[in-house]
């Protein structure tokens, strides 16, 4: 494949194409069919190179991935952090760099050289790219974005989300796409794969596991996107104008019940300006969920949110982001957290054991921002009524990708617990998502606005929430052994 320069170009340009593609199937573009088209083309390219080959261009696809698909990270820092575009670039480049390295596996084990004509091989490969995308989301505090999975959101496959969750969505389509790839290739068993496939879907549309029951009840709720930008959120000569903005705002208020403020709404230390809520309640006969600053008796600072009424309650952040909001292994990486200079980026982690945010009897699951991404930190009473409410503040990230693929990463834990889900952002996306994952109502990104909405809360928990990711691990777990032991084997 690579025996002269010409044939060397087109295939990295291949490669490249398909990892861009592979961004294309996710949110604001939602090419869907791109994903199949990345993955059957790519694994086709490495069906027919040389492992050594194959190394380097699984770590050129990683680098096309990431490259077009998270290029925000750099709007962040450059606009918001270090404000010098060599530092920024070059920061953004070595996340790149680095993250990319976890699609080196797949070439490794993809390739000409490999053994392909035995039963288990087609289905070991989603099992890698599966097991690279659980380490890729905990690793270092973990970056569960662009999984193959998310991307299909509001398809065919949104049935499996609530039954076995994203990473198993990623199986599936992984598996699907490599069976298409080995098409060219004729190994034998293909049909075992073909068949084992088409029946697992087919049964999987009849299993009734999720025993989710909505509410008779409907609770009014406005939902508020100030739309401020970052650098005059967090100037503190400028937070009268900043309160000035949401008094405008409320004034669409009308019979609502809830009022729900986005993510670090006031931008200052809650302990120290609670007239402000205070005064909105007494005038609005309302109660306030709002994203805010807490310092604890310990002058530990959190991101929390508060529900407030005739009395607070809170729940603070327990994901946050690595060097934006804490530095992991700070002994060794302080000095970058010191470059990048982010506003309130020494915040300490929420407890893991936080009590439910009550509204009279129905409880409100409280999920923060960069939290949507990890379904294992929803907690939900099966026993109790409730809703889920994401709180987030993407005017870090520019008019870029990021809000749009964030909003979808919402929408899969809609889709995955069978709760709605509030979703008030700074500058957008502010969306209502029913249980089914779909956006029934939103506000545009870098717009101002109010949302009036019902919802009815819900209980009971589908069979993915009951039981997480353990059976998809389990099944990895149990592929891995089958592979390791048929190849000692059989040689």
């Amino acid at each position: 494949m690579f025996s002269s320069f010409s044939n060397k170009i087109i295939i990295y340009a291949l490669t490249v194409s398909c990892g861009v593609l592979y961004t294309s199937s996710f949110s604001p573009i939602d090419f869907k069919f791109g994903m199949f088209l990345s993955l059957i083309i790519f694994h086709i390219i490495l069906l027919k190179g040389h492992r050594k080959d194959n190394i380097l261009l699984s770590y050129i696809f990683g680098l096309s991935v990431f490259g077009s698909g998270v290029s925000w990270i750099y709007n962040s820092i450059y606009n918001y952090a270090i404000q010098d575009i060599i530092i920024s670039f070059s920061l953004t480049i070595l996340f790149v760099l680095l993250i990319s390295l976890l699609f080196i596996p797949i070439g490794y084990f993809l390739n000409k050289d490999s053994k392909i004509n035995y039963p288990l091989f087609p289905i070991m490969l989603p099992t890698i790219w599966v097991v690279l995308e659980f380490i890729r989301s905990n690793i270092f505090g973990g970056f569960p974005w662009l999984l193959v999975g998310t991307s299909q959101i509001n398809t065919f496959f949104d049935y499996l989300y609530p039954l076995y969750g994203t990473k198993f969505v990623s199986f599936i389509i992984i598996y699907i796409s490599i069976i298409f790839s080995f098409l060219f290739v004729r190994p034998r068993y293909l049909y075992i794969h073909v068949s084992l496939i088409c029946l697992f879907l087919f049964l999987s549309l009849f299993l009734n596991l999720n025993n989710v029951i909505v509410s008779n009840k409907l609770i009014r709720i406005g939902v508020i996107q100030p739309n401020i930008d970052i650098s005059l959120k967090y100037d503190n000569e400028k937070i009268d104008i900043i309160k000035q903005k949401y008094r405008q705002l409320l004034s669409n208020k009308t019979d609502e019940e809830l009022i729900i403020f986005p993510e670090t709404a006031i931008p200052i230390i809650y302990n120290y300006d609670k007239d402000f809520y205070r005064k909105i309640i007494s005038k609005y006969n309302v109660e306030i969920l709002s994203g805010i600053f807490r310092q604890d008796s310990d002058g530990k600072i959190y991101n929390s949110m508060v529900l407030i009424n005739d009395f607070e309650q809170y729940y603070d952040k327990r994901q946050l982001v690595p060097f934006g909001e804490y530095t992991p292994f700070s002994n060794i990486f302080k000095p970058i957290s010191d470059v990048l200079n982010i506003p309130m980026s020494n915040l300490s982690h929420g407890s893991p054991n936080q009590s439910d945010i009550k509204l009279l009897d129905i409880n409100i699951y409280p999920i923060i921002c960069y939290e949507a991404a990890y379904p294992n930190l929803l907690k939900l009473d099966y026993n109790k009524y409730g809703f889920i409410v994401n709180v987030s503040n993407d005017g870090w990230f520019g008019d870029s990708l990021a809000p749009y693929q964030h909003l979808q990463i919402a929408q899969s834990r809609a889709l995955e617990t069978g709760y709605p889900i509030i979703r008030s952002a700074n500058t957008g996306i502010t969306a209502i998502i029913n249980s089914n994952g779909k956006i029934i109502d939103s506000l545009a990104f870098n717009t101002e606005g109010y949302i009036h909405t019902s919802i009815k809360p819900v209980k009971g928990n589908t069979f993915y929430m009951y039981f997480g990711d353990y059976p998809v691990l389990m099944l990895l777990f149990s592929l891995t052994l089958l592979h390791t032991f048929y190849l000692r084997r059989h040689g």
